[in-house]
């Protein structure tokens, strides 16, 4: 990977979040790199890897033993060739963690920063707080697609029958208490007004009954290529959402107890539904239709639908 001779110019990044954190993230890693003109190295999870697909990062997946290592009371000489030798490290994982910070202090040939993953600030976003963290101003969020997601993504929307009046859902996200129970329903009526619904699934969703045809378990940059050439998206707080905030695809997301002004797509042409209020009637923490209505919620699909028609046109 590198030498000691070198290591004034290259910085190791490692960060642990899923998909929308990961997005959410980006425009920090990108900062970093081109403010210090470092070559970077970049400890994520595996399957963002398509995501930079200009190499703009030297990527080593973070479920690797030798990341894991650095954890342990003797960390070994195969984590110190791989993550050693960097002249800065950051790391947003391992706070508080005692042979996590003396292991990557002990193999780092500069200083060592530490950042508590989950500690946003109430109207900070995301990106501002990761950014904030670095010391650093955030870039323009920016992912890469390769020409075979692409090719990819047009043959699909030509099977999936993709035209200007689907909808594409994804009704999961990180976590059920996140998901909108009125997906299936706002999906059937829009079947019954003559449009059609493509769904994306993963693997950690549920099956959704109510579409035409379904994306399941797709590489993430096809996905995002898919996103790219749709009309309009409507999902959850989740890493597909983000996803199509960063392809510039239009549509609404709704939020419940998540925070929007910390977690919503970092896009204007992504329009946030809130429920603010909690429901009397169901159980705790659950995302029901009391708590936003089917119809409100289609209403502001039909309105941001035909906005981003006219700013197309």
């Amino acid at each position: 990977m590198k030498t000691p001779s070198d290591s004034r110019a290259t910085c190791l990044i490692i960060f642990p979040g899923a998909l929308g954190d990961f997005l959410c993230f980006l425009p920090t890693a990108d900062a970093i790199r081109e403010s210090s003109g470092a070559a970077v190295t970049l400890v994520a999870h595996g399957s963002h890897s398509p995501l930079v697909a200009d190499h703009r990062f030297e990527f080593v997946d973070i479920d690797r033993r030798e990341v894991s290592a650095l954890f342990s009371a003797d960390c070994d000489e195969r984590a110190r060739r791989l993550l050693g030798g960097f002249a800065r490290a950051l790391s947003w994982t391992g706070h508080g963690d005692t042979n996590f910070r003396q292991n990557l202090t002990a193999i780092t040939d500069g200083p060592t920063e530490l950042f508590h993953f989950n500690g946003f600030h109430s109207g900070l976003h995301a990106v501002d707080h990761f950014a904030q963290c670095a010391g650093v101003v955030p870039t323009a969020p920016r992912i890469d697609l390769g020409d075979e997601a692409r090719r990819w993504a047009r043959d699909a929307a030509a099977r999936l029958g993709i035209d200007d009046g689907t909808l594409l859902i994804h009704a999961g996200s990180g976590s059920p208490r996140k998901n909108w129970e009125g997906m299936s329903e706002l999906a059937r009526a829009w079947r019954q007004r003559g449009g059609n619904v493509v769904a994306l699934v993963g693997a950690a969703d549920r099956d959704f009954d109510q579409c035409d045809a379904a994306v399941r378990n797709e590489r993430v940059d096809r996905v995002a290529a898919l996103l790219e050439l749709a009309p309009f998206f409507l999902g959850n707080d989740s890493g597909i959402s983000h996803l199509a905030g960063a392809v510039a695809c239009p549509g609404v997301v709704v939020f419940g107890d998540t925070d929007p002004t910390i977690w919503r797509p970092h896009h204007d042409q992504i329009h946030i539904v809130h429920a603010t209020r909690a429901c009397a009637t169901c159980a705790p923490r659950r995302f029901c239709t009391h708590r936003l209505d089917v119809g409100d919620v289609l209403d502001q699909v039909d309105r941001h639908r035909s906005q981003s028609y006219r700013l197309r046109a």
